[in-house]
């Protein structure tokens, strides 16, 4: 069973490297803000990315 941890932005943003290792461990950290979830970080390979749940915009780099 996967681990979920609900963690404030300004904390995510202060502590993120802390965060990612927990994510590498497996644990899921939904990310909120003002109380509200708003993202959901997971391990690659527990959720694979898809359109509907990924929204990476374009870089002019990959544009190419």
């Amino acid at each position: 069973m996967t681990m979920r941890i609900e963690v404030g932005l300004r904390e995510m943003n202060q502590q993120f490297a802390d965060y990612i290792r927990k994510v590498e461990q497996g644990t899921e950290i939904v990310v909120t803000r003002r109380g509200k979830a708003i993202a959901l970080v997971t391990p690659m390979g527990i959720t694979e990315p898809t359109q509907e749940n990924v929204n990476i915009p374009s870089s002019p780099e990959n544009n190419s």
